[in-house]
């Protein structure tokens, strides 16, 4: 009889175990669905905002640095806004003559958008900027150490303007004369006699300390 009972309560137990352990699973499921999605559907949908408006919030690209401005091709992720620095050595002096600390560029001998510092920034065809238009934008530099940065916005008519700053301070402001990061293809120039380093006044390509891109937005999509 005993063995008899067993076999009748034996499966009613095994039952209320079932029971008890499903309850616990889905309220414990239920739970995780309700905490972990809800956090991570508020931040896909900050994201999806802040890449509609432009806000510069979260930024998923990260900085490039480059301790030498020797001619090397590069790839950049394609971004409306961005920030490009170059830093000249402390007691560097600029000369007038042909040489300069070359920067990013658009094209492997300069033509087109390009940063840095060609002879002393101003002298005859010497700049510091050149817009994508190959307008030149001259200052005068004598002796470092400088930073310069450019600020490259989108515009509200989908051009790019660039305001450039030396050591924090506003220099030039050039309308238009921006491009999409993805465009900038090279750093230097691939011309031998200018990619020669120098630190006389002979032509070639003056020591920087870095050349920097910093990123201002993501990366360009359709939305």
């Amino acid at each position: 009889m005993d063995f008899f009972n067993l076999l009748i309560y034996l499966p009613i137990v095994f039952l209320i175990i079932f029971v008890f352990f499903f309850v616990f699973l889905n309220m414990y499921l239920d739970f995780k669905k309700y905490i972990t999605p809800k956090n991570a559907i508020v931040q896909d949908t900050v994201e999806l905002q802040e890449r509609k408006s432009g806000i510069e919030g979260f930024i998923s690209e990260t900085i490039k640095t480059f301790d030498t401005n020797e001619f090397k091709q590069i790839i950049l992720p394609n971004l409306d806004d961005y920030d490009l620095e170059i830093a000249i050595p402390v007691d560097q002096t600029l000369s007038p003559t042909v040489q300069g600390n070359w920067g990013f560029n658009v094209n492997e001998y300069r033509s087109g958008f390009s940063t840095g510092v060609y002879r002393d920034g101003y002298t005859a065809d010497g700049a510091v900027f050149k817009g994508i238009s190959n307008k030149l934008y001259k200052y005068m530099l004598d002796q470092g150490p400088y930073v310069l940065r450019y600020e490259n916005r989108i515009n509200k008519n989908k051009k790019y303007d660039v305001r450039v700053f030396l050591n924090n301070k506003e220099i030039i402001y050039a309308k238009d004369e921006g491009i999409s990061s993805g465009r900038i293809k090279f750093i230097g120039t691939n011309d031998s006699k200018l990619n020669k380093e120098t630190d006389s006044t002979a032509e070639g390509r003056r020591k920087i300390d870095y050349i920097k891109f910093i990123p201002k937005s993501n990366k360009k999509i359709n939305i």
